[in-house]
């Protein structure tokens, strides 16, 4: 196969190394694989703060992160060399504190991740955090960057 491409996928299981290990032993020599990862770049306001610290509280592994620093590493165990990104999309939103306290209390994590005993209180100690934040009832503008990730087999 010549290339490959997942998109939102591997931040919803622990184990990158199994996909990876498939799309070396897939992928011919000169083939691509093109990651869209779901994280994205992470938000620096105050409400990507609370949200990046829960994601870090949750998965203190990094079992569930998928961006470069992550998913590099692993692919160049499996014989596939990370060349970088192929494009990147600026994303500008609104959202107000409690709109996102509401989406993890809807299952934001719970719908990707396993969120149970622990996982739940820290779920809920993010989400008092945010309407915690001043005015929680106004969107702020929220960037992020969205990008696709290029690993090569040589």
């Amino acid at each position: 196969m010549s290339q490959a491409v997942s998109t939102w996928l591997l931040h919803t299981g622990p184990d990158h190394g199994r996909v990876f290990d498939e799309v070396a032993r897939t992928l011919r020599p000169g083939g691509r694989y093109l990651v869209i990862p779901a994280g994205g770049t992470r938000p620096t306001d105050d409400i990507g703060v609370v949200v990046g610290e829960l994601e870090d509280r949750l998965d203190p592994g990094r079992t569930r992160q998928d961006g470069p620093w992550t998913l590099a590493p692993v692919a160049e165990a499996r014989g596939l060399v990370y060349r970088g990104t192929a494009s990147e999309r600026p994303t500008t939103f609104r959202v107000s504190p409690r709109a996102v306290a509401d989406s993890l209390a809807g299952g934001l994590f719970r719908g990707a991740w396993s969120v149970t005993g622990e996982g739940t209180r820290l779920v809920d100690e993010a989400r008092e955090r945010l309407v915690s934040l001043p005015d929680p009832d106004v969107p702020r503008v929220r960037e992020t960057s969205d990008f696709v990730m290029v690993f090569e087999k040589p």
